[in-house]
Protein backbone atom coordinates (compact mmCIF):
# COMPACT_ATOMS: atom_id res chain seq x y z
CA UNK A 1 0.00 0.00 0.00
CA UNK A 2 0.98 3.36 -1.08
CA UNK A 3 1.90 5.70 2.52
CA UNK A 4 -0.18 8.35 3.00
CA UNK A 5 2.70 10.76 3.20
CA UNK A 6 3.70 10.64 -0.21
CA UNK A 7 2.26 12.47 -3.66
CA UNK A 8 3.89 10.41 -5.98
CA UNK A 9 2.93 8.10 -8.25
CA UNK A 10 4.99 4.78 -8.47
CA UNK A 11 5.05 1.28 -9.31
CA UNK A 12 5.83 -2.61 -7.55
CA UNK A 13 7.36 -4.14 -10.17
CA UNK A 14 9.53 -7.53 -9.92
CA UNK A 15 11.35 -9.35 -12.26
CA UNK A 16 15.11 -9.66 -13.50
CA UNK A 17 17.27 -6.84 -13.50
CA UNK A 18 18.19 -6.27 -17.21
CA UNK A 19 14.28 -6.53 -17.98
CA UNK A 20 13.28 -4.19 -15.34
CA UNK A 21 15.51 -1.82 -16.59
CA UNK A 22 14.26 -1.89 -20.04
CA UNK A 23 10.50 -1.15 -19.03
CA UNK A 24 12.10 1.91 -16.68
CA UNK A 25 13.57 3.27 -19.42
CA UNK A 26 9.68 3.48 -20.97
CA UNK A 27 9.21 5.71 -18.35
CA UNK A 28 11.71 8.12 -19.56
CA UNK A 29 9.86 9.24 -22.74
CA UNK A 30 5.57 10.45 -23.10
CA UNK A 31 4.57 7.24 -24.11
CA UNK A 32 4.60 4.42 -21.46
CA UNK A 33 5.52 0.89 -21.77
CA UNK A 34 1.76 -1.05 -21.13
CA UNK A 35 3.56 -4.05 -19.53
CA UNK A 36 5.02 -1.09 -16.67
CA UNK A 37 1.99 1.08 -15.94
CA UNK A 38 -0.55 -1.84 -16.59
CA UNK A 39 -1.03 -4.72 -13.62
CA UNK A 40 0.93 -8.29 -15.28
CA UNK A 41 -2.52 -10.07 -13.89
CA UNK A 42 -6.28 -9.55 -14.31
CA UNK A 43 -6.90 -10.46 -10.50
CA UNK A 44 -4.93 -9.68 -7.45
CA UNK A 45 -3.32 -11.07 -5.26
CA UNK A 46 -0.98 -11.64 -8.30
CA UNK A 47 0.87 -15.06 -7.83
CA UNK A 48 4.52 -14.93 -8.09
CA UNK A 49 7.09 -17.20 -8.60
CA UNK A 50 10.01 -17.24 -10.04
CA UNK A 51 8.57 -18.74 -13.28
CA UNK A 52 5.62 -15.90 -13.80
CA UNK A 53 5.50 -14.76 -17.33
CA UNK A 54 8.76 -16.53 -18.05
CA UNK A 55 11.43 -14.70 -16.31
CA UNK A 56 9.62 -14.00 -12.83
CA UNK A 57 8.03 -10.65 -13.89
CA UNK A 58 4.79 -9.36 -11.66
CA UNK A 59 3.92 -6.07 -11.97
CA UNK A 60 0.99 -3.63 -9.80
CA UNK A 61 0.87 -1.46 -12.43
CA UNK A 62 0.73 2.26 -11.69
CA UNK A 63 0.06 3.24 -8.07
CA UNK A 64 -0.80 6.70 -6.32
CA UNK A 65 -3.21 8.30 -4.00
CA UNK A 66 -3.36 11.27 -5.89
CA UNK A 67 -7.98 12.03 -5.32
CA UNK A 68 -7.56 13.73 -8.65
CA UNK A 69 -6.49 10.04 -10.73
CA UNK A 70 -9.31 8.23 -8.83
CA UNK A 71 -9.02 5.27 -11.31
CA UNK A 72 -5.36 4.39 -10.53
CA UNK A 73 -5.53 1.97 -6.73
CA UNK A 74 -3.28 3.15 -3.76
CA UNK A 75 -2.19 -0.61 -2.95
CA UNK A 76 -2.15 -3.63 -5.08
CA UNK A 77 -1.04 -7.67 -3.69
CA UNK A 78 1.18 -10.15 -4.27
CA UNK A 79 1.20 -13.74 -3.50
CA UNK A 80 4.27 -15.69 -3.37
CA UNK A 81 3.68 -19.51 -3.34
CA UNK A 82 7.60 -20.57 -4.19
CA UNK A 83 10.55 -20.17 -2.37
CA UNK A 84 13.32 -17.94 -4.05
CA UNK A 85 14.50 -14.38 -4.30
CA UNK A 86 12.51 -11.53 -5.74
CA UNK A 87 14.04 -8.54 -7.05
CA UNK A 88 11.99 -5.77 -7.21
CA UNK A 89 12.06 -2.16 -8.51
CA UNK A 90 9.69 1.25 -9.13
CA UNK A 91 10.06 1.49 -12.62
CA UNK A 92 9.39 5.64 -12.52
CA UNK A 93 12.03 5.66 -9.48
CA UNK A 94 14.56 3.48 -10.84
CA UNK A 95 16.64 4.04 -7.28
CA UNK A 96 13.70 2.47 -5.02
CA UNK A 97 14.46 -0.96 -5.14
CA UNK A 98 14.53 -4.17 -3.25
CA UNK A 99 14.77 -8.05 -2.40
CA UNK A 100 11.92 -10.13 -1.14
CA UNK A 101 13.37 -13.53 -0.31
CA UNK A 102 10.81 -16.58 0.30
CA UNK A 103 12.20 -19.39 2.60
CA UNK A 104 10.67 -23.23 2.38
Amino acid sequence: SMSKATEETHTVTFGPTKYLNGLAKGFEGTTFPPAGAYPSDPTQPIVLTPKSHGNGFANLGVLDRDPTTPTIPPSGRIKFTKPGVYHFICLIHTQMQGTIVVSP
